[in-house]
C-alpha cells in the first residue's frame, strides 16, 4: 500500500483546520493571562470584588433560607408520614 502526498497533505491540511481554532483560542487566552499577570493589582479592584462578594451574599441569604425552610417542611412531612405508619403497624 502507497501513500500518496497528496493524500498526506489532505490529512494534515484537515487536521489543521479542525484544530485552528483550538490554537487561536488557547493564544488569546494566554495573551490575556500575560497581560493580567503582568499589570499591577490595584487595591480598588480587591475592595470591588469583596464588595461585590458580600452583596451577592447578602441577595442569597434569603434564597438560602427559603431553601431551608423547604427541606425542613419535607423532613416534617416525612417523619409525619413515618409515625403514621409506625403507629397503624402497632
Amino acid at each position: 500500500m502507497k501513500t500518496n502526498l497528496g493524500d498526506v497533505l489532505a490529512v494534515c491540511l484537515i487536521t489543521f483546520i479542525v484544530i485552528a481554532p483550538a490554537l487561536v483560542v488557547f493564544a488569546l487566552v494566554w495573551s490575556h493571562h500575560l497581560q493580567f499577570i503582568h499589570r499591577p493589582f490595584p487595591l480598588a479592584r480587591i475592595a470591588e470584588v469583596l464588595s461585590l462578594m458580600s452583596m451577592s451574599g447578602f441577595f442569597f441569604f434569603p434564597v438560602w433560607t427559603a431553601y431551608q425552610s423547604y427541606q425542613s417542611a419535607k423532613f416534617k412531612q416525612k417523619v409525619a408520614r413515618l409515625e403514621r405508619l409506625w403507629q397503624q403497624s402497632i
